[in-house]
């Protein structure tokens, strides 16, 4: 009876040690997963540093917004295109060119967060005409939409809305 109590209590001791050494043990869902541009892993998730995007943190946030957008404004001067580069040295900043309607490229830069442009304050001359130029914008998919602010300094600013298409 002795040896069927202690072969018992073994039993017992050997399989609490046995569950509590199983369930402590997690696997790491880290493991195997590569998280660029200083983006870490949480939990098996890519959390990406500010300016990139995607599983692995692999995309410049800026990138999507890069192409040539036909569209048009109904106020003066009218911009007819937007044409958007990604190729700076930050994957926040953009660089917008608006072509209006006397033939002259405007180039502004932009920060961007998530879907969203900023167009900080410029000054920029404007067919002959000196201007402080801000705004913001969305994109949506293939789709931009900007709302840009020209002021000429004379107490008037004018607001345009251009909404184009790649």
């Amino acid at each position: 009876m002795k040896k069927n109590l202690a072969f018992g209590i073994a039993t017992i001791m050997l399989a609490l040690f046995s569950i509590t050494t199983i369930s402590s043990c997690s696997t790491d869902k880290c493991k195997g997963v590569t998280c660029q541009n200083g983006g870490t892993c949480n939990d098996g998730t890519c959390s990406c540093a500010t300016g990139y995007e995607g599983a692995n943190c692999q995309t410049r946030v800026n990138a999507k917004f890069a192409g040539t957008y036909t569209g048009s404004t109904p106020c003066e001067p009218n911009v007819v295109a937007v044409g958007i580069t990604s190729a700076t040295a930050s994957p926040v900043i953009i660089t917008i060119e608006f072509l209006e309607t006397s033939g002259t490229w405007v180039e502004v830069e932009a920060t961007v967060s998530g879907n969203t442009i900023t167009i900080s304050p410029q000054a920029k001359n404007i067919a002959g005409d000196n201007y402080t130029v801000d705004g913001t914008g969305t994109l949506n998919g293939n789709s931009i939409s900007l709302t840009i602010t020209l002021d000429d300094g004379t107490g008037s600013p004018s607001t345009c809305t251009f909404t184009g298409t790649k």
